[in-house]
């Protein structure tokens, strides 16, 4: 028999795009980046067990939940009622805590389009990231390569990117080894998961910092060295607790963005670096 907290995390699983406990537990990282077994992960969501509070955070990221989020609060606090009891919750911590989880609201149109983005996810690990990331080309390879479902010959791959051949080769045998691109008979590559849908990276707050800092410094470079066609900013006071029902909104926006991508060259197909920044400038 399942638990508040088991049956909430097996829908903010399925919700994230893991359609399977075997796929969300293996496409973050395992035992390395969720800190617990498989079989103890299988036991969570079965109710047998309850994870202790240092595995949350951990849970939190590979379920891509935006900290102080409104989401990010019902899972806590379905691990405290789980833990105390529904009773105990209700006569002891919600006068201290209260149910903050229904604090913020959201857009009727979040939960559909959030649903309709996490079907066509494909998931990879960090472990896969890092080898992406062990040079510049090889990241853009990689980054080409997962936009697009189609066959690329080693020859227009490196004319594409303005790359030499020799690179090129060096990065697919690269991203073979990974198996994120498939060398075809005829020699050329394509990516599987390119076909599937969009790729989706792990969650930043999971990787290494080396791998963070890396994987930064290839992105400011790639932008230093293309065209900005549109920028927009302003700076806005607000109460820093209450500002965050908006990260969640602006994570919606940015991935909204994901239902243009397609994965066939056009005439006027690229490669765009979309961003999106919140910086706390002052205490004020």
């Amino acid at each position: 028999m399942g638990t508040i907290f088991s049956e909430l995390l097996t829908k903010l699983r399925k919700e994230a795009g893991f359609p399977t406990a075997y796929r969300f537990y293996h496409a973050n990282g395992g035992a390395a980046s969720l800190k617990l077994s498989y079989r103890i992960y299988l036991m969570l969501e079965q109710g047998k067990m309850l994870p202790d509070i240092a595995r949350i955070q951990a849970l939190q990221f590979g379920l891509r939940l935006v900290p102080k989020s409104a989401a990010a609060n019902e899972f806590i606090i379905a691990w405290l009622k789980t833990l105390a009891g529904e009773q105990i919750f209700r006569d002891t911590l919600v006068p201290v805590i209260r149910d903050s989880a229904r604090t913020f609201g959201l857009s009727p149109m979040h939960a559909p389009v959030k649903r309709a983005l996490a079907a066509g996810k494909q998931y990879i690990t960090s472990k896969q990231l890092s080898v992406m990331l062990s040079d510049r080309d090889t990241y853009l390879c990689a980054l080409a390569m997962g936009n697009d479902a189609g066959l690329w010959p080693v020859e227009a791959l490196a004319k594409a990117l303005k790359l030499k051949k020799s690179i090129v080769v060096k990065a697919m045998k690269t991203l073979a080894a990974i198996k994120f691109v498939k060398k075809t008979k005829n020699g050329s590559f394509l990516c599987p998961l390119a076909a599937g849908g969009m790729v989706e990276y792990p969650h930043l707050e999971t990787i290494s910092r080396e791998l963070l800092l890396k994987l930064e410094k290839y992105n400011k470079e790639l932008v230093a060295s293309g065209f900005q066609e549109w920028e927009r900013g302003g700076i806005i006071r607000v109460d820093s607790a209450a500002f965050h029902g908006f990260f969640p909104v602006m994570g919606l926006n940015l991935e909204t963005a994901q239902t243009y991508t397609i994965n066939e060259k056009t005439n006027k197909s690229a490669l765009y670096y979309v961003e999106g920044r919140i910086v706390k400038l002052r205490d004020f």
